[in-house]
């Protein structure tokens, strides 16, 4: 039997090492790899926890009405985050729901998909000018 049975667990233990830590989201990325893995098979809490990345913040801030800089604590994101993901089945097509059901860290995706294209929208933040890769030229680190 497998004995990791929630991904908090995993996420958690992982902020604690160097490099790791703040948001979560590092430790959250490697975890999302590791949940299509047979190692993290039968977890459970999928649908009840995720970290909530700073883009995923701030569109829950847009949602609430709030600052975009805010920072509320974390146990109220995932409140809020949970309250979006429960009202999901009322703006999902109920035939792509039964094919490709959201989780809810697809929700969590796209409040900080939703932040970016309201972002692009008003002009706010800041443009980076997309460099597309060359590969003729040998490969360099940029510090």
């Amino acid at each position: 039997e497998n004995p990791v049975r929630s991904w908090r667990a995993v996420v958690e233990t992982l902020m604690a090492v160097d490099g790791f830590g703040g948001t979560g989201f590092s430790a959250k990325e490697v975890v999302l790899d590791l949940l299509l893995t047979p190692l993290m098979a039968g977890c459970t809490d999928l649908d009840t926890w995720c970290p909530v990345g700073p883009g995923a913040c701030r569109g829950l801030n847009r949602l609430r009405g709030r600052p975009l800089q805010a920072v509320p604590a974390f146990h109220q994101l995932l409140s809020e985050l949970r309250e979006v993901f429960h009202m999901r089945r009322e703006h999902y097509p109920e035939f792509l729901a039964e094919e490709t059901p959201l989780g809810l860290h697809d929700v969590q995706f796209q409040l900080c998909e939703f932040d970016k294209y309201l972002r692009g929208k008003h002009g706010q933040g800041r443009l980076r000018r997309f460099v597309p890769f060359d590969a003729s030229e040998p490969a360099r680190r940029e510090l």
